[in-house]
């Protein structure tokens, strides 16, 4: 196994690049199978950490290259925030959830998996999803082009302090939507308050029921 790192200059930041190699397994054919391991190189590290993955498996061994932007940010042990919870994906079954059709759903939520099922509970119920979008450069870049009726939004995008510009955003334009956060009732600022707050681990059901209502 060899593992190889460095850094380098990308649209104007630094960013890290990882390249992971091993060899020396017994011979064997292409292996065409996408799993978990898959899914994490090319599907949620890229999603929330802005960067690109690759993996692929030869008769030989296996290769991995991963790149992203370094960026500073608090460790979860020196914040408030609440520890992530782990939601594995897969098929959720909305029948008899309510009916979501003609509704374009904002999802904003910087875990992988978490934004995934819940974009998959919201089109089950026959909703449109909008992202999912990791962070709130790129939930205001969608705004820029698209315009949501709804919309469900975490509060803890990359760690740190709960931040509310998308909320200001999409009070502005007038889409309602939920907070999908664990963060207490007084973190919310008063002007709102009046936000329905989804208290995470929350179900995909309730998720869905609670945009029903909005």
């Amino acid at each position: 196994m060899r593992v190889e790192w460095s850094s380098f200059e990308k649209r104007g930041r630094t960013w890290l690049a990882i390249d992971w190699v091993e060899t020396g397994a017994p011979p064997h054919g292409r292996v065409m199978r996408r799993g978990f391991g898959s899914d994490l190189i090319e599907g949620k590290i890229p999603y929330e950490l802005g960067g690109t993955g690759s993996i692929s498996i030869e008769p030989v061994g296996a290769r991995c290259h991963l790149e992203f932007p370094l960026k500073e940010g608090e460790s979860i042990l020196e914040t408030d925030a609440p520890s992530p919870t782990i939601v594995c994906g897969g098929t959720l079954d909305m029948t008899g959830a309510p009916d979501l059709t003609g509704r374009n759903v904002l999802v904003v939520e910087d875990d992988y998996y978490i934004a995934g099922d819940t974009a998959a509970a919201l089109r089950g119920a026959g909703a449109k999803v909008l992202g999912p979008c990791p962070s709130e450069d790129a939930t205001l870049d969608l705004l820029e082009t698209a315009t949501p009726t709804h919309a469900v939004l975490d509060l803890n995008l990359g760690g740190g302090e709960p931040r509310f510009e998308i909320a200001h955003a999409l009070k502005e334009r007038g889409v309602p939507f939920n907070f999908l956060t664990g963060y207490d009732p007084d973190a919310v600022p008063e002007d709102l308050a009046c936000v329905v707050r989804l208290q995470k681990p929350v179900t995909f059901r309730n998720i869905v029921e609670a945009v029903a209502q909005l």
